[in-house]
């Protein structure tokens, strides 16, 4: 009965058996001898499967004892072979049981076994397949037809204690693993077998490593083309993959020609994605043996969210194999953790025959944030195209084809481009480059492995062609071709500009950069730690390509070459640079500077490993308006950490020669134009700076207010400053605006400030004190002429914060006449007045009180109710007003008379000189219509009226003449000094300044004609003495 379902009527057992004996000693047989039998069953039966096996037998027997020399049965495919011995009294074998593949003699098992006399073996199985497989235990019989097996399994650094049950006269059994598995089954034909698992935990290794199995799965097996394997419910949980654990859930169906895995559930964290896997179409023995070139149908789909991820299709011929995939929004950070973030869409239709034909077509897109790649592939048997490619990043962009494979090269193109965003303008730059690499003998795309060994090898060939070189927006590096070989790990580039040598083994570098490129150099060394170090000589740099790396244009270099040599040492870790750079010569301009060019010539910087000096050296400096050329002195320093820039300084000295210098002060919306001299100390950190200096300023004009102020210039409050100011000649101070100010004055000279500002604590000092020596302030739509005053400059310690409270001290003289005809000088006065709330007190001489003063000088403050009340003629009073404070205020554009104004002074050799004419008011006066004041005086009276000129010229080093003059227009009668017209009387006004330790004597005069007499009848004089007390 066990033999019955392994053969058929077809069955037949055909062989030879031989045995040989002599008398013996054996209680069991009493004879001793050899057996050998040969023997091959044809048309067996497994199952559905016919199978035909031979059996060969080798043995002595001696003395109750049964010598196996050999034992082998084979089928198609395996030979299993015994060798050992057994005793007749209880026939308990002991040996070695190997099972070997036919094909090529691989031994895939082993077990050893010995007999535990009277019913039990002890076994040990392995494989060299995998050495930590290991098994072993004991087999006993607790009945005629039962056998029991109890043992242990250890497979990867697991042990899995078991214990089987066989039934041999039905081959049922039974194994069981600590209540966590479950195998039982029927091993007669048709083999049919249950596993069921609770939490059993899989060997550690592999995809599965130390995952837990829970189901039931049914199995039945007639053949390997005739199975069934199924399972309601199979849950796979604890999967690592990539750093994430996941659980799977699925029903399991499959035959010998068909897989499907429907409603698949994998679990992550909080997140689900449902799957499907199936496969249809020929058995998978027919399938492995065709290599896949059977016909198939195989798909896998996963989906995220309702969206799917993951659609793959296989379909199988006899000719070939075709495919189609499709990723959408697919995120690889859970293939491979460092390409986290990023996320890949792919659609793609392809075929193969995996020898001669190849079919593609797809779109690749690599997303990343704000970068993405984005390229079409297309492939035949000749070629593989990555093209209309196009990487980008924010302000940074690649165009071209990524990859063409043919021909047996490898060529890449493209253009790269990068946008630089400055706070005044963009700049671009772009490189275009052709890479073309050689990939050996290379009949068709299936050979690109070979050609992609011999390249991993360490055999490249490549030729690199640049151009379109732009910089940050400009050229001056030039295009080129360049040869590049990779040979015995060595890597050689020669080109037009170029030429390198690198031993890949000893790390030693040499290398020609020709200075036809833009820049150049010859550099000599090693990168090798125990002989590091490099020679750099014929340096070819030229400065005008710094200017482009500067965040805003406050410096630029307009030419000069830096030459030299260096020696880099010390340690990969700590290099240190020695050597020497110059420059012949070079011209640069600063913002600062705007009319000059400054020329620097035969300036040098030496380097001794951890600093950069320069020695003291002349500089000139040459207006492009005036063309003066000024002579001063400086020099610069670094300090070096390695490559790394630690700090900076620069010192410059201009003796008594003056530079134009415009310093606009935003955070206080001060302007400052001057002519300055002194010693300049500049150190910097970073983009920190801290300046300090000793400064005399001439020719200087001080406002509120700045003016053509490029609009990138932003105070960035890291500049930390402390100076100290003298005033020369000629320093003006303007409030608010230059071109039409409320307050003009001119500083006496010799007048200290000294202010300091740290930026790191943000406070802000200044002390000092301007006094004036003449000029005008405009009040009421008058100008009066500063006779003398003083502006202090002091920080507010009351307020808690770093604030400039400035105030104003005058006395300011106005000549007007009365009612009668007399001549008034009406005196403007300013005590401690702020500059934001001007708090005049008026007086006169002869003495007036303010009432009649006021009504001198013809203006009307008007109460709040009676705007309803006034004429037509008040209302143009009130625009006339309005215009005039608007050009003051900077509302109205006054920049043609300021020009003016100083295009008089040049030219009539001034220092001073300033015009104020209200012409625009008056025109608008005498539009008015029933307007009675300009029926009686001529028009030019009426449109120069209240015009005044001030004149100013220093005398020496201690003297200062000046004059004012004034036009009003009044009835002829009234005029005592006529000018250009009988109705326009001309006020006049000379003096003369002395300024000595002792103080300061003015003689002036108003005389009403030029006449020696007259001048002598209304001369005077005065002395003034300033005591300042804090």
């Amino acid at each position: 009965p066990f033999l019955q379902p392994y053969y058929q009527d077809s069955t037949s057992l055909i062989g030879n058996i031989s045995f040989q004996s002599t008398s013996g000693g054996g209680t069991v047989l009493p004879f001793d001898g050899k057996a050998a039998i040969d023997l091959a069953l044809l048309s067996a039966k497994v199952g559905r499967l016919e199978v035909d096996a031979g059996f060969t037998f080798l043995s002595d027997i001696k003395a109750d004892a049964v010598l196996v020399d050999a034992m082998t049965l084979a089928v198609s495919d395996y030979r299993l072979v015994f060798t050992g011995q057994t005793e007749l009294n209880h026939w308990l074998p002991r040996g070695k049981l190997e099972l070997y593949q036919v094909a090529d003699g691989q031994l895939l098992a082993s077990t050893t076994f010995f007999d535990q006399p009277p019913a039990r073996y002890r076994f040990q199985a392995s494989t060299p397949l995998e050495s930590s497989f290991q098994m072993e235990g004991l087999i006993s019989r607790s009945s005629r037809e039962l056998l029991n097996a109890e043992g242990s399994i250890s497979l990867f650094s697991s042990v899995y204690p078991f214990s089987l049950s066989l039934n041999t006269a039905n081959l049922q059994f039974i194994l069981t693993q600590e209540n966590r598995l479950t195998l039982s089954g029927n091993l007669a034909p048709p083999i049919s077998a249950t596993l069921s698992t609770n939490d059993f935990t899989l060997p550690n290794r592999g995809f599965f490593a130390n995952a837990r199995l829970s189901g039931i799965l049914d199995f039945e097996f007639f053949s390997v083309r005739e199975f069934s394997v199924l399972s309601e419910a199979l849950q796979i949980a604890g999967v690592s993959f990539q750093g994430r654990t996941y659980t799977l859930k699925t029903p399991v169906s499959a035959t010998n020609n068909s897989l499907r895995l429907d409603d698949m559930l994998l679990m992550e964290g909080g997140q689900s994605f449902v799957s499907s896997l199936s496969y249809s179409g020929s058995d998978f023995v027919s399938l492995y043996r065709t290599d896949f070139f059977a016909p198939f149908d195989a798909s896998f789909i996963l989906k995220a969210e309702d969206e799917e991820k993951i659609a793959l299709s296989l379909m199988g011929s006899p000719q070939r194999l075709t495919a189609t995939a499709a990723l959408s929004s697919l995120p690889l950070d859970r293939f491979v953790p460092e390409l986290s973030g990023k996320v890949v869409d792919l659609t793609a239709l392809g075929f193969s025959d995996l020898k001669t034909q190849l079919g593609l077509d797809g779109t690749l897109s690599v997303t990343e944030g704000d970068t993405s790649f984005v390229s079409k592939v297309t492939a035949d048997q000749d070629q593989l195209r990555f093209f209309s490619s196009r990487l980008s990043q924010p302000d940074f962009t690649y165009q071209g084809d990524a990859l063409v494979i043919r021909e047996g090269k490898a060529f890449s193109t493209g253009t790269f481009e990068h946008i630089r965003h400055l706070s005044y303008k963009d700049q671009l730059s772009n490189l275009s480059y052709e890479l073309a690499i050689d990939l050996g003998m290379m009949n068709n795309l299936f050979d690109l492995p070979k050609a992609i060994a011999t390249m991993l090898e360490g055999q490249v060939q490549a030729d690199l062609v640049l151009s379109d070189i732009l910089i940050y927006g400009e050229r001056g590096f030039s295009d080129g071709t360049y040869r590049i070989k990779l040979a015995d790990s060595q890597i050689n580039v020669e080109g037009e500009h170029l030429d390198l040598e690198y031993d890949l083994a000893s790390k030693s570098l040499s290398a020609l950069l020709r200075p036809s490129f833009g820049i150049g150099f010859a550099i000599e060394g090693s990168f090798a730690p125990s002989d590091f170090g490099f020679s750099v000589s014929s340096i070819h740099f030229p400065l005008a390509l710094i200017n482009r790396t500067f965040l805003k244009p406050i410096f630029a270099f307009l030419d000069g070459t830096v030459q030299g040599e260096l020696m880099v040492g010390g340690s990969p870790d700590a290099i240190r640079l020695y050597g020497q750079l110059s420059v012949d010569s070079s011209r640069m301009e600063l913002f600062w500077l705007p009319q000059d060019i400054i020329t620097m010539k035969n300036m040098s910087v030496t380097l001794d490993g951890t600093r950069g000096i320069s020695p003291r050296v002349p500089f000139f400096s040459t207006n492009k308006i005036t063309g003066k050329t000024v002579q001063g002195f400086g020099k610069v320093g670094a300090a070096f950490d390695g490559l790394r820039l630690e700090n900076y300084e620069i010192h410059a000295e201009s003796g008594d020669e003056m530079l134009y210098v415009w310093i606009p002060m935003q955070g206080f919306d001060a302007d400052i134009r001057t002519y300055a001299g002194g010693t300049f100390n500049l150190f910097g950190i970073g983009f920190e700076t801290w300046l300090d200096g000793q400064v005399t300023i001439q020719d200087t004009t001080m406002s509120l207010g700045i003016k053509d102020l490029p609009f990138w210039y932003v105070a960035n409050n890291l500049t930390t400053t402390n100076f100290d100011v003298v005033t020369g000649k000629n320093v003006a101070f303007f409030y608010p605006n230059t071109p039409n100010p409320f307050i003009k004055a001119t500083i006496t000279e010799n007048q200290r400030i000294s202010f300091a500002y740290d930026h790191i604590t943000d406070e802000f000092l200044i002390d000092g004190n301007f006094s004036f020596r003449s000029g005008e302030i405009y009040y009421f739509q008058k100008n009066f002429f500063i006779t003398e005053g003083s502006l202090s400059l002091h920080t507010d310690a009351f307020t808690g914060q770093s604030q400039i409270q400035p105030t104003i001290n005058l006395r300011a003289k106005l000549t007007d006449f009365d009612a009668a005809g007399n001549r008034v000088d009406i005196f403007l006065v300013l005590r401690e007045s702020g500059l934001t709330n001007l708090n005049p007190q008026f007086e006169s001489i002869p003495s007036k009180d303010v009432n009649e003063i006021l009504e001198i000088l013809g203006q009307s403050i008007l109460p709040t109710g009676a705007y309803g009340q006034v004429n037509l003629y008040s209302v143009a009073s009130l625009a006339a007003a309005a215009t005039d404070v608007a050009e003051r205020l900077g509302y109205l554009d006054a920049s043609q008379t300021t020009q003016l104004t100083e295009s008089i002074r040049i030219s009539l050799g001034l220092d001073m000189f300033s015009l104020r004419s209200n012409i625009l008011q008056n025109i608008l006066f005498d539009a008015l219509p029933g307007n009675t004041f300009g029926g009686v005086l001529s028009p030019l009276a009426r449109y120069l009226n209240n015009t005044s000129i001030f004149m100013g010229k220093y005398v020496g080093r201690q003297f200062f003449l000046q004059a004012l003059l004034h036009l009003s227009a009044m009835d002829r009668s009234k005029v005592q000094r006529s000018f250009l017209s009988p109705d326009l009387s001309l006020d006049l006004e000379l003096s003369l300044d002395w300024m000595n330790p002792l103080g300061t004597i003015s003689f002036f005069t108003q005389p009403n004609e030029l006449s020696f007499t007259n001048i002598l009848d209304t001369i005077g004089f005065s002395v003034t003495k300033r005591i300042v007390l804090r």
